[in-house]
This record gives structure tokens, C-alpha cells and sequence, in this order.
């Protein structure tokens, strides 16, 4: 499973724990918004993570940056850019 595809996936799971709709476009906020919180994202690094082995730790990131699809599947990209 390509980035995108494993990301919305795990976001839609979240979506739907929260009570929301799983619904949402790449470029839609769903952290400023409040549709997820930083719980959720925390998770989602989790995910990234584990699936990935894009550490965190290593990277600088800000909340920000977890605000839409389509900014988490750049900060994974680069993530693996910068670990090669």
C-alpha cells in the first residue's frame, strides 16, 4: 500500500472513532478544523512510525504539519528522503 493510501486509510478509522464521517479531500484541514485532535496525531505518528520507520524524533516537524493529507504524505516523503 502506497503513503496516501495507508494515511487515509488509518485517518478514516480515526474519522470514524471520533463520530465524524470518513469523507475528506487531501488538502482539508482535519486538525485546525478539530475534526481530529493531537491524540489523533499522535497516533498517526504512531502509524507513520510503524509502517514507514519515519522516526519523529529525528525529524522537525510542527502540529501543522499534520493538518491535511496531503502535508503528512510530503512529511513522510521527505522523512524517507532524509533517512537514504
Amino acid at each position: 500500500m502506497d503513503i496516501r493510501s495507508s494515511l487515509r486509510q488509518f485517518i478514516e478509522q480515526r474519522l470514524l472513532e471520533y463520530g465524524d464521517t470518513p469523507d475528506f479531500d487531501g488538502d482539508e484541514s482535519l486538525i485546525l478544523s478539530a475534526r481530529l485532535d493531537s491524540l489523533a496525531v499522535l497516533f498517526i505518528v504512531m502509524h507513520i512510525e510503524q509502517e514507514f520507520g519515519v522516526y519523529f524524533d529525528e525529524l522537525s516537524f510542527e502540529l501543522e504539519d499534520f493538518d491535511t493529507l496531503d502535508q503528512m504524505v510530503v512529511l513522510v516523503e521527505n522523512g524517507l528522503n532524509d533517512g537514504r
